[in-house]
């Protein structure tokens, strides 16, 4: 009896490694496969992997949206507009305020490049996500990016150059 429970349990075990290296490895092709659907459906060329489980994924030749595979999830990251040399302060402050309220940014964070040249805006997702769910959230970021490089450049512009 002893040696059943023994067999039965190290086979239990043998089994959840396995199952657990399968799903490892569904994840970790997460991002790949659902890249290549979305370049299908949107008739684009597949985005080249840059570097282990980051790829980018070019809009037009103003934006390419960086989209890294994490354990699980997803972390969207895109350049918005290059920092200006005067009233710098100001519009970060814009920025942040947007961060802290909540200000229309729909979960995504404003923020700088590690350069600090570029205004940049990023969306992390720490949870499985479905094919469906995946394409909203990048359907989603997309429009933050459209709008935030927008609404940034024109704060600048407008406000902050006239003063």
């Amino acid at each position: 009896v002893l040696f059943l429970i023994f067999y039965f349990s190290s086979n239990s075990k043998k089994r959840q490694n396995e199952l657990e290296g399968t799903q490892t490895l569904n994840r970790c092709l997460m991002l790949e496969k659902y890249l290549a659907q979305v370049s299908q459906e949107l008739e684009i060329p597949m985005p080249k992997k840059e570097k282990e489980k980051i790829y980018r994924l070019a809009l037009n030749e103003d934006f390419v949206i960086t989209q890294q595979e994490l354990k699980p999830g997803v972390n969207f990251f895109c350049d918005l507009i290059p920092c200006p040399d005067e009233h710098k302060e100001a519009l970060f402050l814009y920025a942040l305020k947007a961060n802290i309220l909540g200000e229309r940014t729909e979960d995504c964070y404003l923020g700088l490049d590690a350069a600090e040249e570029k205004l940049t805006i990023s969306l992390t997702v720490n949870r499985e996500l479905t094919y469906s769910e995946y394409k909203n959230k990048l359907e989603d970021f997309t429009n933050q990016v459209v709008f935030w490089s927008e609404e940034l450049d024109q704060y600048y512009h407008q406000k902050l150059r006239k003063s």
